[in-house]
């Protein structure tokens, strides 16, 4: 039942208190929007548009603003429920910072869906008033928040004595200017200095180049945080602000981007380069002593030249920068130069992550297939992988080698998978009544998945909403998972997925380090030998011997074995005669769609093994 106006603090549309005209809104309200019947900014008022610094015009409001409070407001017709109650707002401001506001939305006279909303700052207006560089006349006449300015020492000035106000408004402008160009911990330059310390380098203001670009980022700062608190690593910032201090000199300029990141702009040649490079890391990684604990840090470096006039911008530069800095973190070198060939492969990343982006949105393009596994004694199948793949709109069917890769790093590995999981339960839940009983699905899982608080219960969640059970899923973990024998979290998970009913195999056994004690400890029933001790294994007596010893000692404490990867009679026979049971390969089948496993699970029903040797 829903809640009436008068306690909800709602008005109706027709509430003539709130209906204004657009021209008295502009006149009386220069913080205020009108949003036209999409909810998209049709306009704005001139002290709301130089504290927001860009043109939203045309833009969504709900792209522009974030409704703190009430949380459940969320589209626009949640917003026109809301009429007359009171908001709490945020946006990004011109200095590229959170602003908040206070609120109300009201509807305007014209009868239609319009929506004006009146802004202020509320509890922080003073300190928007110096942010900004506000005055009396960026106010509406009525705004109840100009008390506030009167009560201020600076306003009673103004009155007595004009003259003197005046200065000591622009030294106050002068200090909070300042003040805004500074970071808050290590008072090196912010994102905002330095982005006017980089258009004055290109435009050859600050003198000629070349300069150098450096950006910093520390190495496991997180650690410093979670293991000695916030004021730690406070300390481990300013230490590191001190070092890129004493390399700037007083010629070049160091600032903080926010976070462990920091910036260098050197007016300086590529031969002092590597001196500089190695006097910065080697400063950085000195020994600070942390609530009385001996800490070294360390640091990456990503850099580029560049000479007053190029065609570029202080945005673009800072861009390319940091995909110099994210190459030499990944590659391990730890300092690494912006190339054209980087820059060319960090755009077809991007594009390609982009594009992953946009399928996981339309949640219809990311699909299973299924490759069938084999019993050899019964010439049943035992079940089947689910295999991730892309149905590309232009592109056709991508293979997971194509995307898995910029998926893992763009950390949209774990919603990918999520899609292809549960489309995979459902398909297979559909194709049950057409697979022997007993048959699984296999699901790969990762370290990442598998370290995910809550993991059980949600993979028992959406096995309900495809209407299977535990004993119909077995989970395939990736050798490398698993450490050593001593890798305790891991082997309580996956104790606990057996003890849920899910059967667990080990797979690519034979690629990753898995231990022997590994294959006592972890309550694994299968291991599956990789296709490298597969391929070939009928002209190679060296790969006969180590599959087959493989084969013996799995069999010896009590573990199925599963060859993946037979592409032939002839492998065949070799891995039957070493006493594997289960099979998986293109000797039988491959990898298909739920309908081409319809069909295929059909023609295999009287002889499998035929049928799968024939299709393939």
């Amino acid at each position: 039942m829903s809640e009436p106006a008068h306690q909800s603090g709602a008005v109706s549309q027709s509430d003539d208190v709130l209906a204004f005209g657009t021209t008295t809104v502009a006149q009386l309200m220069p913080m205020h929007l009108i949003l036209d019947e999409a909810g998209k900014i049709a306009a704005i008022g001139p002290t709301l548009q130089q504290v927001m610094g860009k043109d939203v015009l045309g833009e969504a409001f709900f792209d522009v603003f974030c409704v703190d409070r009430p949380r459940k407001v969320r589209q626009i017709a949640d917003l026109r429920r809301k009429v007359g109650a009171k908001l709490v707002l945020t946006a990004i401001g011109i200095d590229g910072e959170q602003v908040g506001f206070r609120a109300m939305p009201v509807m305007l006279s014209d009868n239609s869906d319009r929506i004006v909303i009146d802004l202020s700052f509320g509890e922080q207006f003073a300190k928007a008033i110096t942010r900004y560089s506000l005055t009396a006349g960026h106010f509406k006449p009525n705004d109840p928040s100009m008390d506030l300015l009167y009560s201020f020492e600076i306003q009673r000035n103004l009155l007595k004595d004009s003259e003197d106000m005046a200065k000591a408004l622009k030294l106050a402008k002068a200090e909070a200017e300042d003040m805004a160009m500074r970071d808050s911990v290590t008072g090196l330059g912010n994102r905002r200095a330095l982005q006017t310390q980089l258009k004055q380098a290109l435009s050859g203001a600050n003198g000629k180049g070349p300069y150098i670009l450096m950006m910093v980022d520390l190495d496991k700062f997180k650690a410093v945080n979670d293991d000695f608190g916030h004021a730690a690593g406070d300390a481990v910032l300013r230490h590191t602000a001190a070092c890129l201090s004493e390399v700037a000199g007083k010629s070049g300029f160091a600032a903080r981007m926010g976070g462990d990141e920091f910036v260098l702009l050197l007016r300086m040649d590529m031969a002092q380069l590597d001196a500089v490079s190695h006097q910065l890391r080697s400063a950085i990684s000195s020994k600070i002593s942390i609530a009385g604990v001996q800490y070294i840090t360390s640091a990456s470096l990503g850099y580029l030249t560049f000479e007053p006039g190029e065609d570029t911008s202080p945005d673009q530069l800072l861009s390319h920068v940091d995909v110099a800095l994210y190459h030499a973190k990944v590659s391990g070198n730890r300092v690494a130069a912006v190339t054209p060939e980087l820059l060319r492969q960090f755009g077809d990343q991007r594009a390609l992550t982009l594009d992953i982006e946009r399928a996981l949105r339309n949640e219809d393009e990311f699909l299973p297939y299924f490759h069938p596994q084999i019993d050899l004694e019964s010439g049943e199948v035992i079940g089947v992988e689910a295999l991730a793949r892309w149905n590309h709109p232009q592109k056709g069917v991508i293979s997971p080698a194509g995307f898995l890769g910029v998926a893992a790093k763009s950390n949209l590995l774990l919603p990918l998978d999520r899609q292809v999981r549960r489309r995979a339960m459902s398909q297979f839940s559909a194709l049950s009544h057409a697979l022997p009983a007993g048959a699984r699905l296999s699901l790969n899982i990762t370290a990442a998945k598998l370290r995910t608080e809550g993991f059980i219960d949600s993979l028992l969640w959406e096995l309900d909403a495809a209407g299977l059970v535990p004993e119909q899923i077995k989970l395939e973990l990736l050798e490398t998972i698993f450490f050593d024998g001593n890798d305790s979290p891991f082997i309580r998970q996956c104790t606990a997925l057996r003890e849920a009913g899910f059967g667990l195999a080990l797979d690519d056994f034979g690629t990753g380090r898995a231990s022997i004690s590994t294959l006592i400890d972890a309550p694994i029933s299968m291991l599956k030998i990789d296709r490298s001790f597969v391929s070939g294994i009928d002209r190679s007596e060296r790969l006969r011997q180590i599959t087959g010893a493989i084969i013996r000692m799995a069999y010896h404490i009590r573990l199925a074995v599963l060859a993946e990867g037979v592409e032939n009679a002839a492998e065949l026979q070799v891995l039957s005669g070493l006493g594997c049971r289960y099979v998986q390969g293109f000797h039988f089948a491959k990898p298909m769609d739920a309908a081409a496993l319809a069909e295929w699970l059909a023609k295999s029903v009287t002889d499998p093994l035929s049928a799968t040797a024939a299709s393939a």
